[in-house]
């Protein structure tokens, strides 16, 4: 497996959202981002396509990713095409590893400073061994979130269990 150990502001640049209130939205299509995730939408995008986007003020480090063009505000920083050489997919998972929420260094309102985190070490695989290890984690994290889901479902069939023995004994 050709890698190498690279500072991962060699290989994208966090750059930073644009304010944009809710008073000047146009209704649209185009997802709008927060540091939280999505927050509305907008008539017009400012990123040029998938978009990583990183929780830089209060959810500080929260990473999620659109599929589409996308306009994420001023609390966030992004990352897409244009940004990187890196395949998105895994990049986002690479961030999501990096845990950026412990590089806080605010002491009011948690903040990430995008320095910081240009300076943790990451293993840089070629772009094609990034694209498989992309497709097997979201093969994988697809299965691990259904799981997820069954037995979320189980356990409140579970929780229910109690109140419907009750009633079967004591209803007529």
């Amino acid at each position: 497996m050709e890698k190498r150990i690279v500072e991962l502001g060699e290989i994208c640049k966090f750059e930073y959202g644009t304010n944009l209130p809710g008073r000047i939205r146009v209704p649209g299509a185009v997802p709008v981002y927060g540091s939280n995730g999505v927050i509305g939408t907008h008539s017009t995008a400012i990123t040029s396509g998938p978009t990583i986007i990183i929780g830089r003020k209060g959810s500080i480090g929260e990473i999620h990713q659109s599929n589409q063009p996308c306009w994420p505000i001023d609390t966030t920083y992004f990352i897409d095409e244009s940004f990187t050489d890196c395949d998105l997919d895994w990049l986002t998972y690479q961030l999501i590893h990096l845990n950026l929420c412990r590089l806080n260094k605010a002491s009011g309102v948690p903040g990430l400073n995008r320095e910081d985190a240009y300076k943790l070490e990451v293993i840089l695989p070629s772009i094609e061994q990034q694209r498989s290890i992309a497709a097997y984690l979201k093969a994988q994290l697809t299965i691990v979130e259904e799981a997820r889901i069954a037995a979320k479902a189980q356990l409140q069939e579970i929780e229910q269990l109690p109140s419907r023995l009750l009633a079967q004994a004591f209803e007529t």
